[in-house]
């Protein structure tokens, strides 16, 4: 007779396990802020390559830089013939909004609303002044990022007569 085959199933061996690693909790961070980077980078090179005009539908989210802005206030600047003498000059600061062509020329300019220019003569000049410069050929078409045309179709200067530098 033969003996008795053991029907009992072997058990694997047990897996031994071990402890768990130590994780930086800023690796996932760090990790998420990784991928955010590549899909953004990637979104704009997608967006470039499928529109002709790539570069500039990119571009659009840009804002114009302190540079820029400080380059247009200072070609902006010679053109502005503030009334000599006009005191309390401090309070003849105007705000105006300008709309501007593609080629950085002045389509439309208007004082911003605030400035009541129908009661004070002097305001009125400072208003008128402004208004000159933003039109005047000598400063005019703006020099801007044709890229960035989005950002600066609209723009409000500030002429501030107290903040004129004498540059």
């Amino acid at each position: 007779m033969k003996p008795p085959k053991n029907t009992a199933k072997k058990q694997p061996p047990k897996a031994v396990k071990k402890p768990p690693a130590r994780k930086d909790p800023l690796d996932s961070v760090f990790k998420t802020v990784g991928k955010l980077k590549q899909s953004q980078q990637s979104d704009r090179d997608r967006t470039a390559a499928r529109t002709p005009a790539g570069v500039k539908t990119a571009a659009r989210g840009l804002r114009l830089t302190l540079s820029e802005i400080q380059a247009v206030r200072r070609q902006i600047q010679p053109c502005w013939n503030f009334p000599a003498g006009a005191q309390n000059a401090g309070a003849l600061r105007v705000r105006i909004t300008i709309w501007l062509n593609r080629d950085g020329s002045v389509r439309d300019a208007k004082i911003l609303d605030g400035a009541d220019t129908s009661r004070n003569a002097k305001l009125r000049a400072a208003a008128d002044a402004g208004i000159r410069a933003v039109n005047n050929p000598r400063c005019s078409p703006l020099k801007l990022p044709p890229e960035k045309f989005d950002q600066w179709k609209v723009l409000t200067i500030d002429f501030d007569p107290s903040k004129l530098s004498s540059e």
